[in-house]
């Protein structure tokens, strides 16, 4: 570990590193997939920051849905599902009806926190009278690669769970789409110069809400790896603010899907290192320092800038035909 050596920590053990890349995979998932969603988004002209409020709904849809039908596939759909109904609300309401964007994800973070809540009470409630103890989902399935998953160190990544896998998949899928397709183009010229993009022919509002679904559809399978993927359950605010991280690394990675991985990498091993020590019992002040480093990073990106410079041209903006 080069940066616990150059920190001063003694290098970890062979089992700590494998915990290490394990705990680093399970923070990065949820957030890799949240963030790259909210990259299509932005690059489509659009700021949705209910990224938590629709990771959030997912949680709980994925489990109820998958509590209710012993199906994890059925709770996949079903958070998934969620959120990118939620999703479509808030296009229609910005792209269609003109609300100012971060007033609606505001209103959409607030609204997935009081639903989530009311309705985990309810469905405790009828737990209860049935005489059970929580709300228990079931658990999406690890797929284990021969050969692969039994390498020292990095066998953990090839002994991961499915969202795990599409997860890292989406990273190259993302940026081809982007930048190697006909789509992508105009997708980021929607984002960039939409009345030039609907000259050539584009409908800009339904190529924005296009992504805005699936952007938020996105953002709910990370829910749903924080509920039936990682656990089995839900609590109420799970997300801790994971949704808000994923939108400072659409910022960080500057709009460019390797970008955000590469952010996405920082955060996880940083605090995945700070966990780890802590959980084996080192308890030293340094992990403060581990804990910060991905954040003084990210603010350092903001303010030298380098690469990319703005956000796309048309973002947050509203858009009225012509």
């Amino acid at each position: 570990m080069m940066v616990a050596w150059w920190m001063g920590f003694p290098a970890l053990p062979d089992a700590w590193q494998a915990t290490l890349l394990s705990a680093a995979v399970a923070f990065a998932v949820p957030i890799l997939l949240a963030a790259l969603g909210e990259c299509l988004v932005e690059r489509a002209g659009v700021i949705n920051i209910g990224v938590e409020g629709l990771m959030l709904a997912a949680t709980l849809a994925a489990v109820a849905g998958s509590n209710a039908t012993h199906s994890p596939w059925v709770g996949l759909l079903c958070g998934a599902g969620a959120a990118a109904v939620l999703g479509a609300g808030f296009g229609w309401v910005t792209l269609y009806r003109g609300a100012d964007q971060v007033v609606a994800g505001t209103a959409l973070n607030l609204l997935a926190v009081g639903l989530t809540g009311a309705s985990y009470f309810s469905l405790t409630q009828a737990l209860a009278a049935r005489g059970l103890n929580r709300l228990e989902g079931a658990k999406l399935p690890d797929w284990r690669i021969p050969g692969l998953a039994d390498l020292p160190l990095v066998g953990p990544l090839f002994n991961a769970n499915v969202l795990s896998y599409l997860a890292f998949a989406l990273i190259p899928a993302t940026w081809f789409f982007l930048f190697r397709t006909r789509a992508g183009l105009q997708l980021r010229a929607v984002g960039e110069y939409p009345a030039a993009a609907e000259a050539t022919g584009a409908n800009v509002l339904l190529v924005r809400l296009v992504a805005v679904v699936t952007g938020a559809a996105l953002a709910g399978l990370a829910g749903v790896f924080l509920s039936i993927g990682h656990v089995v359950t839900f609590a109420e605010n799970m997300t801790a603010g994971k949704g808000f991280i994923a939108l400072a690394l659409v910022i960080f990675g500057r709009w460019n899907p390797w970008g955000v991985a590469g952010g996405t990498l920082v955060f996880s091993v940083a605090i995945g290192a700070a966990t780890v020590m802590s959980t084996q019992g080192r308890g030293r002040p340094e992990e403060v320092v581990l804990l910060a480093l991905p954040y003084i990073a990210t603010l350092a990106a903001l303010i030298f800038r380098p690469g990319r410079t703005t956000a796309p041209a048309a973002l947050a903006k509203p858009y009225v035909r012509s």
